[in-house]
């Protein structure tokens, strides 16, 4: 078995803790695995973007998808500019993007 990755995930846009928000273009421009870890990272930041921490492996389990896909899964979320991902320490982050502008300009 492989190292465990511990990620903290961020969101710059806005948040609350009962609920999430999903732009309308992610409904337009996401495969169903990108929409679905999207969302997850969405709604785990919570009220007030409360940092939360969780493995891969959790991530994996909470959307039903393989360790594998959820790396993949976040790789394009990167290259498409949905999320950004940096290093602290061992520590993988995980910057959700505000794409809130570019949502509206799309009408």
């Amino acid at each position: 078995m492989g190292e465990i990755e511990l990620a903290s995930i961020h969101d710059e846009g806005p948040g609350e803790r009962y609920f999430h928000i999903m732009l309308n273009m992610a409904d337009d421009d996401l495969d169903p695995f990108e929409y679905r870890l999207l969302g997850h990272y969405r709604r785990v930041c919570g009220l007030r973007n409360v940092p939360c921490t969780e493995t891969t492996r959790q991530t994996a389990e909470k959307c039903r998808m393989s360790v594998g896909q959820v790396s993949e899964t976040r790789q394009r979320l990167v290259e498409t500019g949905w999320i950004r991902l940096s290093k602290e320490g061992n520590r993988l982050v995980v910057t959700l993007v505000n794409r809130l502008k570019e949502n509206e300009s799309r009408g």
